[in-house]
């Protein structure tokens, strides 16, 4: 998604991203997990190893460059070690990274965190339901807009994605899987959390009501048919995540000349994510990470490894 619309998208981005969706939608099983279970396995092969309930809260810096990074046991852990890094690949948003990076950050991320406009967030609705409930042949993803003379987002358009039935990996035998998503902006919820807490919760439920509403435009009854009902919000996200604000989505894809590019102003720290273009999706992040990766193998020519040299002596 290019997160604006067709009369201020960038043309050959928006030419890009409407040939992805001419192609198909292509589903994993397992969803989207089956990625991330897909890349641990492989960087274990590649004898990498990844630190869980590890949370980061501080780059080291010393003569300009980061040496590595403190992390935090659990979430109100009070235990904290020390990874040194070659290079750090920080996959979060500029506006976290400057935190991180405190009053070693570069000048011009201290610049983009004071002036730069804040992202989209999401409100979502993670959704089990009866799998008898959902007409047969029914498609897995449908966008529906409630009145086209209103702005999107805010309930007004929202996003369905069901899980395929052919996956029973996703939802109990005889439920499916349902994600139910609309933009939002994230200061009015933080707003609303700090002002008053009730009016908070009160959103949520009446942001949760219209999007099944508009659901019941094309499955009449759903509610009836609801086993398990999750509603987020940015505040949600920012507690999973980690993300300032719980932003997701990365920014409007307005221009090319303005797009943000993976560099931080310190040399040996990239930025990777949606915040870095191409964007957000799979595919779109997946196509930012190379990139990165490209560009840090430029700069720091990967050096052997035991394992390799363990490989080559095997070999010979």
């Amino acid at each position: 998604s290019a997160q604006t619309t067709t009369k201020h998208v960038n043309a050959l981005y928006g030419a890009t991203a409407l040939d992805l969706a001419r192609q198909g939608v292509y589903h994993i099983e397992t969803g989207i997990g089956g990625v991330a279970d897909t890349l641990i396995e492989k960087l274990h092969t590649l004898g990498g190893a990844i630190h869980y309930k590890q949370r980061v809260i501080k780059i080291e810096m010393k003569n300009g460059r980061a040496v590595g990074v403190w992390a935090q046991k659990g979430r109100k852990g009070k235990e904290q070690t020390f990874f040194e890094a070659d290079f750090i690949i920080a996959n979060t948003t500029p506006w976290d990274l400057n935190n991180l990076l405190g009053e070693n950050s570069s000048r011009g991320l201290k610049r983009e965190s004071a002036r730069r406009k804040l992202g989209w967030g999401a409100f979502v609705l993670h959704l089990g339901v009866n799998a008898d409930a959902i007409p047969i042949d029914f498609p897995d993803h449908h966008q529906i807009i409630g009145d086209m003379m209103t702005p999107l987002g805010e309930t007004n358009s929202i996003f369905i994605s069901l899980s395929p039935t052919w996956d029973t990996s996703r939802a109990p035998a005889g439920q499916r899987a349902m994600t139910i998503t609309t933009h939002t902006t994230v200061s009015q919820w933080w707003d609303l959390l700090k002002a008053d807490e009730s009016a908070y919760y009160a959103q949520k439920e009446v942001y949760t009501q219209k999007m099944l509403a508009q659901v019941e435009k094309i499955i009449p009854n759903i509610r009836d048919h609801i086993t398990l009902l999750l509603p987020g919000t940015p505040v949600t996200y920012q507690f999973y995540t980690d993300r300032h604000m719980g932003m997701v989505g990365g920014f409007p894809q307005t221009s090319l000349f303005k797009a943000r590019s993976p560099r931080t102003g310190i040399a040996n720290i990239r930025l990777v994510g949606d915040s870095i273009f191409p964007g957000q999706s799979t595919a779109g992040v997946s196509l930012g990470a190379i990139r990165v990766s490209d560009d840090v193998q430029r700069v720091m020519p990967i050096r052997k490894t035991s394992t390799s040299l363990i490989r080559q002596e095997a070999q010979s």
